[in-house]
């Protein structure tokens, strides 16, 4: 080794250095994930179907997803009141995921309320994730559809 190797060899040390400590600091994806709001209303109406499973189709329409096709499962007197599965569907992807709801029926009119994440994406939509939606809606006992409002925020 000389004496003209020294600041060279030095140089390469720092930007090793600079390197390792850029890679030790990088934050991890989960905190690079950015979150979107979520405010989406629906209207779904229940399908002939088999089985204590309560089909439901409809049409969707608000952000981040735009407007599509929802497709509802409920199951009546599980969780509080109802669990559910869905998905969103549009040109662009789908996303699908699962809930609760509580059930209150008056005389005339039914309110549901509950919680919903999503845990599933595809196409554009396919980093798509999230807790803790708010769920919620009411309509008539004898409506032959009903609407649904999902609120919240996910992470992409």
């Amino acid at each position: 080794m000389t004496l003209r190797d020294t600041p060279v060899r030095l140089a390469a040390l720092v930007v090793t250095i600079a390197c390792l400590c850029a890679v030790a600091l990088q934050r991890p994806a989960s905190a690079l994930a950015r979150p979107l709001a979520v405010d989406i209303q629906g209207s779904a109406r229940v399908v002939p179907g088999n089985g204590t499973a309560l089909k439901q189709v409809g049409t969707f329409s608000g952000r981040p997803l735009g407007q599509g096709a929802l497709r509802l499962t409920t199951r009546l007197g599980q969780g509080r009141g109802a669990t559910f599965t869905f998905s969103l569907t549009t040109s662009r992807g789908s996303v699908s995921g699962s809930g609760t709801i509580a059930l209150k029926l008056g005389k005339k009119l039914v309110t549901y309320h509950g919680t919903a994440s999503i845990t599933s994406g595809t196409g554009a939509f396919r980093r798509y994730r999230a807790r803790n939606l708010r769920v919620t809606g009411s309509g008539g006992l004898t409506a032959t559809s009903y609407p649904i409002h999902l609120t919240g925020s996910l992470t992409t």
